[in-house]
């Protein structure tokens, strides 16, 4: 029997800051949930408050934002529509809401309950039975002002390198609405399931200075690079077509990334890329990530699997797992 969901207050900094760390309380059952999956950072204890764990944004968005879904209000559309990847930053309360929902409606409630990874949350998600769907709503008032995309002025180089890398990602910067999916099977189960994986392929951009930056420091350069491709259409058609080329990204759940890094993110983008480019892409990336497969093929010996990454037959593997794992 499922346990009575745990109320949840997550707190958020006051402003913006280079990744924005949000903190959860360390013994809520999201937490131990997704402890295999989310590199949960232990807080530094402050007076009476009970102990705590945070983890960035770009993680809690990329983890459990596949099924956040914008108001359809005129009000709250408009909002959001000023807001985009790069400013895309909840209140506090909001992500109380939101999070307290997915739990309330099954997400980590069962206190065995074990996530080995993002896309097994990924899974449950797309398959609650929400008690309350409005509560997963984006309205108008729960956005944390955050910077506009903007470079440093002036001749200075590091303000060269900034206008330079500012010119290659802007087509990135759409209005967030454009990117929900808002047909198909998908807009029930993982609306948001583009927004998250840009989300966590960009990691933090919480401030110009972490949007701009080169790679390590920085991926959006390598985001969009990766999605630009070979082509040499304007930014306009870029921003336009960003929707269908991410969601036609999107890869099986038992290909997809274990872990939420910016890396490894960045690796399932780059890996979906390739797998809807056509066969030849499609076999390369099952054979490169068949290990992947383990947990759901292998669930009680996760490493079995990993002993025949060589052979070639487990290339059928992934679209098994396709029959039974596209949803989110």
């Amino acid at each position: 029997m499922a346990a009575a969901p745990v109320p949840i207050a997550v707190l958020a900094p006051a402003a913006p800051v280079f990744n924005n760390p949000l903190q959860l309380p360390a013994g809520h059952p999201l937490v131990a949930a997704t402890a295999n999956c989310i590199d949960w950072q232990i807080m530094p204890q402050v007076g009476g408050l009970a102990p705590h764990v945070s983890a960035p944004n770009h993680v809690m968005l990329h983890v459990f934002g596949i099924r956040f879904k914008f108001s359809p209000a005129p009000a709250d559309e408009a909002v959001a529509r000023t807001k985009s990847l790069f400013t895309l930053n909840f209140t506090a309360a909001t992500w109380s809401r939101l999070l307290f929902q997915l739990h309330s409606s099954g997400l980590g409630l069962n206190q065995a309950a074990s996530y080995p990874t993002v896309p097994h949350v990924h899974d449950a998600i797309s398959k609650l039975t929400l008690l309350n769907p409005l509560d997963l709503n984006i309205l108008a008032a729960d956005w944390l002002a955050s910077p506009a995309l903007a470079a440093l002025a002036g001749g200075a180089a590091a303000a060269v390198l900034q206008r330079s890398n500012l010119a290659e990602i802007r087509f990135l910067s759409v209005p967030l609405p454009d990117l929900e999916i808002v047909d198909g099977a998908r807009a029930f189960t993982a609306p948001w399931a583009a927004i998250s994986l840009l989300s966590g392929a960009l990691g933090p951009v919480g401030t110009n200075a972490a949007r701009l930056s080169s790679y390590p420091l920085g991926t959006a350069t390598v985001v969009a690079a990766e999605i630009r491709g070979l082509r040499t259409a304007s930014d306009a058609v870029l921003s336009a077509s960003l929707k269908e080329v991410v969601v036609g990204a999107l890869l099986p759940l038992s290909l997809r990334s274990h872990k939420s890094t910016p890396q490894l993110v960045l690796g399932e983008l780059r890996a979906g890329l390739s797998y809807s480019s056509g066969s030849a892409g499609r076999q390369a990336v099952e054979e490169a990530r068949v290990y992947l497969t383990a947990p759901w093929y292998c669930p009680a010996h996760p490493t079995r699997l990993a002993h025949f990454v060589g052979e070639r037959a487990l290339c059928a593997l992934p679209y098994l797992g396709s029959q039974l794992s596209w949803a989110a």
